[in-house]
Formats: C-alpha cells, structure tokens, sequence
C-alpha cells in the first residue's frame, strides 16, 4: 500500500493523486516541501524489511500477535510496573488500581501501568491496548526509564490484536475484484459504509496507520473540530494542512485510495460527493492512473466507460 502511493505520488501525470493529496494535505503537489515529507513518511513503511540475521533486539520494529496479554505473574511479555520502594503517602500500588479498559475519560485517579520488559518500552499511559475488545491495534514506543539498555533508541513495538485477526480481509489480496463495495460485507469491511470509509478496517490499512506511529515518524491522532480523534475519511478531510500533515490516518488513506485506484475505484467527480467519501467505479483507471491514449483529459477529472457510484 505504501508502495503504491510512493509510485503514483512520483508520477507528475497521475493527476488523481494530486487532486486526493490536496483533498488530505491542503498543499499543491507542486508544494516540494509538503509532497517530500508525505514520500518521507511512506518510503520508510515501504522500505521495511523482515530482519533474518539480528536478534529482535537489534531490530527497530517489532510486530505482535499476543493480544497485549497481560498476567501480574510474570508468565507474559506485560508486566505490572513495580512499585517505587517508598512511595509517597498518597500513593496507590499498582495492583489497588483500576486497568484502563475498565475506567472512561471522566477517571482521574491513577490507573494501572504495564511495561515489556523484552523490548524495554511501557504501555501508553491510560490506553487499554487490545485487552479491550474493539481496539484494533496499537503501536507502543515509549522508553522505560530509568534504564540502560544496547536497544535501538528508536524503537517501537506493534501489536495487532485478536479482534483485527478475526475478520477476513486482511489485505487487497484477500479482496476479491468486484464492482460493488457491496458484495464485500464481511468483518474487515465495514457493511453498509459509504464509499471509501467500507476499508477503514481492513488490516492493511489499520496497519498503515500504526505504521506512521513508528520512530522517527512519529505521527499523531489529532483531534478533529468534533473534539473527536481525527479518524476516518469524514473527519480527516476536514483538518487543516497543519494537524493534517502530522495526523496518521490521512498519511494511510493517501495510500488506500493509491490501492483503490489499481482496483478500478477513484473518489466521485463531484466535489461534495468526493469530499463525503462516495466512490465510483472505473475499470479504466489502470496503473497508474495515466489518460487513455487519444483521449483527452476531462476537467472534471474523470474517464470515460462504466460507473458505478457507491454511497
């Protein structure tokens, strides 16, 4: 996926990836500096590599499917953080708190912290990771303190959770080709979504996501103008070019809709349609995504032959 968005970004006659860098960044693509850390950011996702001959720990990106599981005896790669050995009065021990998946936004008081000790990084602070049912997946990258470690200072530690394995779709190799988003209800697309939010939980692109989480890349989850997380097709479109150059989900839609785009489907010509994630579906629109000879380029963007809008 990131591939492919590297590949059609570069190309100066692929005019649907200037207009959808556009729509996602709010910078030309003739912005050399906006364009370059966008290819930054995908380059390091493409150019990673599964590593055969170092030890994990000499590794900067080390990928999980345990479920964060969690067990206070020592028996899993999570452990309890230990309590200081004197600790201030008000202080509450680790074990007398309550575990972020059970607690809201609304709990103040200290919760339960949990670090892995093999990759020496702890869990984010107040995130529940995949012990709460729903999450996806999540990337971890802060250091333990305190330590003096041989480890990369650039590392981060990626789990994919239960829940993500469990559906079918994991990559646009698993899709099958079809002309109707429809066709597709399953539990890695989102059944009865509008156009282009129907992959936003598809494994690759959930992935991609917490791939720019990664260091050095270091991209966040801005907050949208609802006081929401900024994900999604609906909320992303609508930061402006500074939250949107460091929010991590417009980096991964940049390059699902490259994926879209090999597959037949593009964003609807019409602008507020485009701007509300509809689909069309152009089996024209061959890698990568260069006008058919002879035929001359639309305005609106569009090709000629068979569409199929999906709302």
């Amino acid at each position: 996926m990131a591939d492919r968005g590297v590949k059609r970004l570069t190309n100066s006659q692929d005019y649907l990836m200037a207009l959808y860098f556009e729509m996602l960044f709010k910078k030309s693509r003739h912005d050399t500096s906006a364009v370059n850390h966008v290819l930054y950011i995908l380059n390091q996702i493409k150019n990673l590599r599964e590593e055969t001959q170092q030890p994990r720990e000499f590794t900067n990106l080390r990928v999980y499917c345990d479920d964060d599981d969690q067990k206070e005896d020592g028996t899993t790669r999570w452990t309890l953080v230990p309590d200081p050995p004197n600790p201030p009065p008000d202080y509450v021990p680790q074990r007398n708190r309550p575990h972020a998946k059970d607690v809201d936004e609304h709990y103040k008081d200290p919760v339960q912290e949990w670090e892995d000790q093999i990759n020496q990084v702890r869990q984010t602070y107040r995130s529940p990771g995949c012990i709460l049912y729903g999450v996806q997946a999540e990337l971890y990258d802060t250091p333990m303190p305190g330590i003096i470690t041989n480890q990369p200072t650039w590392r981060s530690t990626l789990t994919v959770c239960n829940y993500q394995l469990s559906g079918k779709y994991h990559s646009f190799d698993d899709v099958p080709q079809t002309d109707d988003i429809s066709d597709l209800n399953n539990d890695n697309i989102n059944e009865g979504e509008p156009g282009i939010d129907a992959f936003d939980v598809m494994t690759g692109l959930v992935l991609m996501h917490e791939l720019t989480h990664m260091l050095p890349l270091d991209t966040k989850d801005m907050l949208s103008s609802d006081g929401e997380k900024a994900y999604a097709w609906e909320r992303i479109v609508k930061l402006g070019p500074d939250p949107a150059n460091t929010n991590a989900d417009n980096f991964a839609y940049l390059a699902l809709l490259a994926k879209l785009a090999d597959r037949g489907f593009r964003l609807a010509t019409n602008v507020q349609e485009a701007y509300n994630g509809n689909l069309l579906y152009e089996p024209g629109l061959i890698p990568p995504a260069l006008p058919r000879r002879g035929r001359r380029r639309r305005r609106s963007l569009g090709f000629g032959g068979k569409r199929k809008l999906m709302r």
